[in-house]
């Protein structure tokens, strides 16, 4: 436990002066759930780590892998450790493929907690996990665009291809043209098209300034939002079977306007 504290206070002291801000922790060392992990101790070496980590301009990110693939789980142990050094790396397969989590539910469940983002594809064959080049595998990549656009996530999506967990995945020169071609799709679509505002935090966009009127229409002024955020929810109903998009709101909207 200690080597590991020192280890994790080294890489701190190297992000912090490569201008790095993040580090990624793993509180559990296997990708799948394999056998029980203390949460306690993985939320007191955090608590110690995390006003170094703090004070050197550094934000550990702890791992959607192994036990905390479960992010209900992964989000009780942040909130436990409490500090804003501390959040969370968002392997989008893990918690699809090993907990059963949609998208959706994993970002309703960790929301800001979020600061980056691996994404990897594969299949289940036999039992077994097999890896797969981005898009030829099972996982819902436009879901996990979509729910990452329904926090206005604005951080990196990175390609995770470890070839040391498994030697038969194919060359780096032929995967990663594959997936920067493949998530071409989705940087095209979230291209900003107009002028945003922020909002007093810093921590949201107004497509409009603040407390200024508006002279448009409804229809003008839902075009402008589908323009800017055509995947970011517009209405999700728990107790009634609807949820849309601002894209699909709009859909509905001019079916209804048809029908009159």
């Amino acid at each position: 436990m200690r080597q590991n504290h020192e280890e994790i206070l080294q890489y701190i002291t190297l992000a912090s002066k490569l201008g790095t801000p993040f580090v990624r922790v793993l509180g559990d060392l296997e990708p799948e759930p394999k056998g029980d992990v203390d949460d306690n101790v993985v939320i007191e070496a955090l608590k110690k780590l995390a006003p170094i980590a703090e004070e050197k301009g550094v934000t550990l990110l702890v791992e959607t892998n192994g036990v905390y693939s479960d992010t209900k789980r992964l989000c009780a142990l942040l909130e436990n450790v409490a500090s804003d050094a501390v959040a969370a790396l968002w392997d989008v397969h893990h918690p699809y493929r090993f907990a059963g989590e949609t998208p959706g539910k994993t970002v309703q469940n960790l929301g800001a907690y979020i600061k980056y983002v691996h994404i990897k594809d594969s299949v289940v064959e036999n039992g077994k996990t097999s890896y797969r080049m981005l898009g030829e595998g099972d996982l819902p990549i436009d879901d996990i665009m979509m729910a990452l656009r329904s926090i206005n996530y604005e951080g990196y999506v990175s390609l995770e291809w470890v070839k040391r967990w498994a030697a038969d995945l194919d060359d780096a020169g032929v995967v990663f043209p594959n997936f920067a071609n493949y998530m071409n799709r989705y940087t095209k679509k979230s291209e900003v098209k107009g002028r945003l505002f922020d909002n007093a935090r810093k921590t949201g966009k107004y497509i409009w300034e603040k407390d200024k009127m508006i002279d448009l229409t409804f229809s003008q002024v839902l075009d402008r939002v589908v323009e800017e955020f055509p995947d970011q929810y517009a209405f999700k109903y728990t107790t009634t079977d609807y949820t849309r998009t601002y894209a699909q709101f709009r859909d509905d909207v001019d079916t209804f306007a048809r029908s009159l």
